[in-house]
């Protein structure tokens, strides 16, 4: 496997093994799409979907593991997501529930203090909002997922899948 940064499409990963490089277009997009958690277009508000029950083990160990993480300790601060109002409503729009969603931009809009700093507002708000996710009271099928979801959308690779297909 050789890993390539092209700059503006990204990394490529080109595999090099012979029964691979030998696998159809069909077999190619099967492999690519197990890998493919990120499924929305520019223009749709949801860009993941996790289904069913429990994640697959795939997919645990990658969030717990690696996104979780990252997501918390590194790209939270580092892209400010919620620093501002607009970057707010970004992640407010993820939430399938307008009610909740409603909630949340309600106590954040109480919540502007200027001696905040911008860290400590991200960290906050990000823990007001699982907070709120993971209660009891907001606990229905549709939210079940949404913090992990959420976290997927802004870590996890996209696929290119004609990419994924030519030879």
């Amino acid at each position: 496997i050789l890993w390539v940064y092209s700059g503006r499409r990204g990394v490529h990963c080109w595999v090099c093994d012979s029964r691979a490089r030998k696998l159809s277009n069909e077999q190619r997009s099967a492999i690519a799409d197990y890998f493919r958690v990120y499924k929305g277009g520019e223009n749709s508000l949801k860009k993941v979907s996790l289904t069913g029950p429990v994640l697959h083990p795939f997919l645990a160990r990658s969030y717990t593991d690696v996104l979780k993480c990252f997501f918390e300790d590194k790209l939270l601060h580092s892209q400010q997501l919620f620093a501002s109002e607009e970057r707010c409503q970004k992640i407010l729009e993820l939430i399938p529930d307008e009610n909740v969603a409603s909630e949340l931009h309600d106590k954040w809009q109480g919540n502007r203090r200027s001696s905040i700093s911008k860290e400590d507002v991200n960290a906050a708000r990000w823990e007001q909002l699982k907070t709120t996710l993971q209660s009891g009271k907001h606990k229905t099928q549709g939210l079940r997922r949404c913090v992990e979801e959420i976290v997927f959308s802004y870590t996890y690779p996209r696929l290119d899948m004609e990419r994924c297909q030519s030879t």
